[in-house]
């Protein structure tokens, strides 16, 4: 059989049609006049077949022959369209097949003029419409004169808002649909600037091979290839090593994938340790292993990842005992220890559970009473735990019981004492020749814009970043909360003719410093760049910026010290500017394995005289070609491992939204954020509750199937966190878990007369098994014996304080056993089946999804082979 030829590769022209291809300025008080008298010539010539009349205004920018003379602007200037199609047809690929996709918006969202003096004015909804559909009659009708172009297509967006230009590209134009292999050309410098975002923001989404064109009416054509990063195995490492992935990365180097396979010895090595101590991390077996834990619950602000803390600070307090002991007799005991020792002292039942908590505060009262019997403990070690930084070590470890997000006092507190913790504990700071391994939160957002025409006759970009803050989308990446400022740093980017606009919007952004500013910036996190580079070299300007914001990263300490989370574009200013600043930060945030986001400026519905004082709309540019793949794999374990929050984060930072948002509304549901208004009658919010309690461990038990017994620690502590979460929700009846306290009359014992005794001694059994593991306050690493433990520990505790033996005690020999004894009791209560889908059903709907747009991306997980 003969082979089948395969389809030569198609050139799509994206071109946002514009009354620069009417030869119109933007400027002109009587631009609309102008565009509809050549509106009219051209259907005039249209409809008379006279293709070469067309040909000559369109294509060479020649109207004379059509208009009156007091009619006549830039006559003989070669329309940007024009100036694409030439650039074309002498490239390499200029005899390719080539569509022409003519993109409007049927309406201009532009809010009314503050300026009085102002010369922008508001065009005819209508005009734009007419525009590209005259356009698009007569590049059909110009056929091969027009050079390689073998078919038009039209799309109209309903608004100049970047996100309606992607959605009627990718969503609703069917005909719309580039191929592998095929290019993509972005017409630059014709249009509404929001339409020319919104062209490249859907070429840089299908992951081609993408190309602008420069093409304004009064710019000189240049044909660039968008400079995206395309080593994956350079750029995609770096994000894992951010977001602290090594297990991910280990299983590449098992599996031979290619994104690896340039790797040394030296660095496959150093992987391997950092996957390593992220294990021994999860098992609780070592400092460093926990300290990497604390790291990893600070990078990644998921509730579910906090857990080691306390932890961390038992071990260490012992760790740091037992060298100050080395070589010295007395006087160097583990104050943590010592205390539960002595616990006499301060009046704690003997058999009382005594937390970390409770010690640490019982050492701070003996500290200020002066107390001579600390002269038993060591005195450095006892000065570390009265420290600031293990009181926030405590919080936050104490709000994964809750699955709370980490506070921001405490998470800045950690994270300041972090770095010097992590170099005594020999935690690598770095991969030699890959980056900087993730260890503290960044939290600042390089702000960056071209001064320009758009701040005449509306409030200035400036003040509307003071008044507005960045989008909520943006404050959820970083993991800010919605009470708290978000830092920012600010590049602001201006010509010689716009360096008074600079100056201006410099000053109003240092104007305001009240508590209640969504944004904190002060004058060393704000920086003014001049750009007047030779426009010969289309990529200096480019690199000038690049250098700046490099600059400003080196003030906050390098990339090293956490720099910057996240990098937002504003699209306004002079088209060559802008996309200057769009080249610098794409390849700003790639390198540093950033979010790049895009502000959508044209993205209100309310229009008049507050429609700029709004809050404006914002989505992300995949950083890397191919870098969703990885991205989407990257999120695919996280939520293995139900980090749901973590998944969430990750998937924000792809192309795929929709799926960000499927996993933000699958973690605020697990953890309990979301909960229905409180409207009906009371049981049955109850029962409700009790329901959703239910859909939440079933998705940890069918997690807890999945993985070997031995690496169930964090599931038995994830099961006991979402009990706690409803119990504190709804402390009433019914009544799901009682305490078992060391006095008869006191919680768990007083029930031994209830029905549903015997049930509330399992879920009891599956909290003492949580408070022995290894990563809580156990030590002993083989899971079947510490669940043995504590059944029988449970098991004593009731003959000593159950007035009534206990006939029956609950003997499972798994966690997976154990959990599936409390779930079987929790559903009994709820005496309702859950309503479809439930949690579990959505959660394996996003994992396939996620599995599908692997698929589509060209990369699929580890696991999958």
């Amino acid at each position: 059989m003969d082979a089948i030829d395969a389809p030569a590769p198609r050139t799509w022209i994206l071109h946002p049609a514009g009354e620069g291809d009417f030869g119109v300025d933007y400027f002109r008080e009587d631009r609309t006049a102008l565009l509809r008298s050549r509106h009219a010539a051209i259907r005039h010539s249209l409809a008379a077949n006279d293709v070469r009349a067309v040909e000559r205004a369109l294509l060479e920018g020649r109207w004379k022959h059509l208009l009156r003379s007091d009619e006549l602007c830039n006559e003989g200037r070669l329309p940007p369209l024009s100036k694409v199609l030439t650039a074309l047809a002498d490239s390499d690929w200029g005899r390719s097949p080539t569509t022409l996709v003519l993109v409007h918006a049927a309406s201009e969202v532009t809010p009314e003029t503050k300026d009085p003096a102002s010369v922008v004015t508001t065009l005819d909804p209508s005009l734009m419409s007419e525009a590209g559909g005259l356009l698009a009659d007569a590049f059909v009708k110009l056929g091969g004169v027009a050079g390689p172009i073998d078919s038009v297509l039209r799309v109209e967006a309903l608004s100049t808002g970047e996100d309606n230009v992607v959605a009627a590209m990718t969503r609703h134009h069917p005909q719309f649909s580039p191929q592998l292999g095929d290019r993509l050309l972005v017409s630059w410098g014709s249009g509404a600037t929001a339409v020319c975002m919104g062209l490249l923001t859907t070429a840089m989404k299908t992951e081609l091979s993408t190309w602008v064109a420069l093409a304004g009416l009064h710019i000189e054509t240049s044909l660039l290839e968008f400079p995206r990063l395309r080593e994956a195995g350079d750029h995609l490492l770096p994000f894992m090593l951010r977001w602290r992935l090594f297990s991910e990365i280990e299983k590449l180097l098992l599996a031979g994938d290619p994104v690896v396979s340039h790797l040394d010895a030296q660095q496959r090595q150093s992987i391997r340790r950092l996957a390593q101590l992220h294990e021994e991390g999860a098992q609780g077996a070592t400092p460093a292993g926990l300290l990497s834990s604390v790291a990893d619950a600070l990078v990644r602000q998921d509730g579910t990842t906090v857990f080691g803390m306390r932890r961390y600070v038992e071990v260490r307090s012992e760790q740091m005992s037992r060298t100050a002991a080395r070589g010295d007799a007395g006087g160097h005991a583990d104050p943590l220890a010592w205390i539960n020792e002595n616990r006499h002292l301060c009046g704690v039942a003997e058999d009382s559970h005594f937390t970390l908590g409770a010690r640490l505060g019982k050492l701070t009262s003996l500290q200020d009473q002066g107390s001579p019997a600390l002269r038993e403990v060591d005195t450095a070690t006892l000065t570390w735990l009265l420290s600031d930084e293990v009181t926030s070590l405590n919080t936050i470890g104490k709000g994964g019981h809750e699955l709370r997000a980490q506070g921001a006092d405490d998470r800045d507190q950690v994270a300041r004492w972090l770095p010097g913790e992590a170099r005594d504990q020999g935690l690598p700071a770095a991969v030699e020749g890959i980056g900087p391994v993730g260890l503290v939160p960044a939290q600042r957002v390089l702000v960056a814009w071209p001064v320009g025409n758009r701040d005449i006759g509306r409030v200035p970009l400036s003040q509307k970043l003071m008044e507005s803050g960045v989008p909520s989308q943006i404050r959820g990446f970083v993991g800010i909360d919605a009470r708290d400022p978000v830092q920012v740093s600010v590049l602001l980017l201006h010509t010689s003719q716009s360096g008074g606009q600079a100056e201006s919007q410099a000053a109003r952004l240092l104007m305001r410093t009240d508590d209640e500013a969504p944004v904190t910036i002060d004058g060393t996190e704000l920086l003014t760049v001049s750009l007047d580079a030779d426009r010969s070299d289309p990529m200096a300007q480019a690199h000038c910026i690049n250098e700046a914001m490099t600059a400003m990263e080196m003030t906050l300490g390098g990339p090293e010290q956490a720099g910057f989370a996240a990098v937002l574009v504003m699209p306004t200013g002079p088209k060559t500017l802008l996309f200057d600043l769009a080249i610098a930060a794409e390849r700003f945030a790639a390198q540093r394995s950033l979010p790049l986001f895009v502000a959508d400026l044209e993205a209100r519905i309310p229009t008049g005289p507050d429609a700029d004082r709004l809050p404006f709309g914002v989505h992300q540019w995949p950083i890397l070609t191919g870098g969703n793949g990885t991205m989407l794999a990257s999120a695919w374990h996280a939520l293995q491992r139900l980090e749901l929050d973590t998944a969430a984060r990750i998937l924000s930072a792809s192309a795929h939204t929709e799926l960000a948002d499927q996993a933000r509304e699958l973690a605020d549901e697990f953890a309990a954020r979301r909960e229905p208004d409180g409207s009906g009658d009371p049981s049955s919010q109850r029962a409700a509750a009790v329901r959703r309690l239910h859909e939440r461990l079933q998705l940890v038990k069918e997690k807890a199937g999945e993985i070997p017994e031995t690496a169930a620690s964090r599931l038995v502590v994830l099961a006991c966190s979402l009990i706690d979460i409803y119990k504190n929700k709804h402390p009433g009846k019914p009544v799901i878990r009682k305490a078992a306290r060391p006095k008869a009359d006191e919680g768990l014992w007083k029930l031994h007369a209830r029905a549903d005794f015997q049930a509330l001694l399992t879920v009891e059994v599956l909290f003492t098994f949580r408070n022995t593991l290894p990563i809580t306050h156990g030590s002993d690493p083989d899971l079947s014996q510490v669940l043995t433990g504590a059944i029988d520990a449970l098991q004593e505790a009731a003959r000593n304080y159950c007035t009534v033996p206990v006939q029956e005690f609950p003997r499972p020999q798994t966690f997976d056993e154990l959990l599936g004894l409390v779930l079987e009791f929790i559903e009994g209560i709820a005496a309702v089946p859950s309503p479809l889908p439930t949690l579990s059903d959505r959660y394996r709907k996003l994992l396939a999804e996620i599995d599908s747009a692997l698929g589509r991306s060209g990369r699929r997980t580890s696991d999958e082979g």
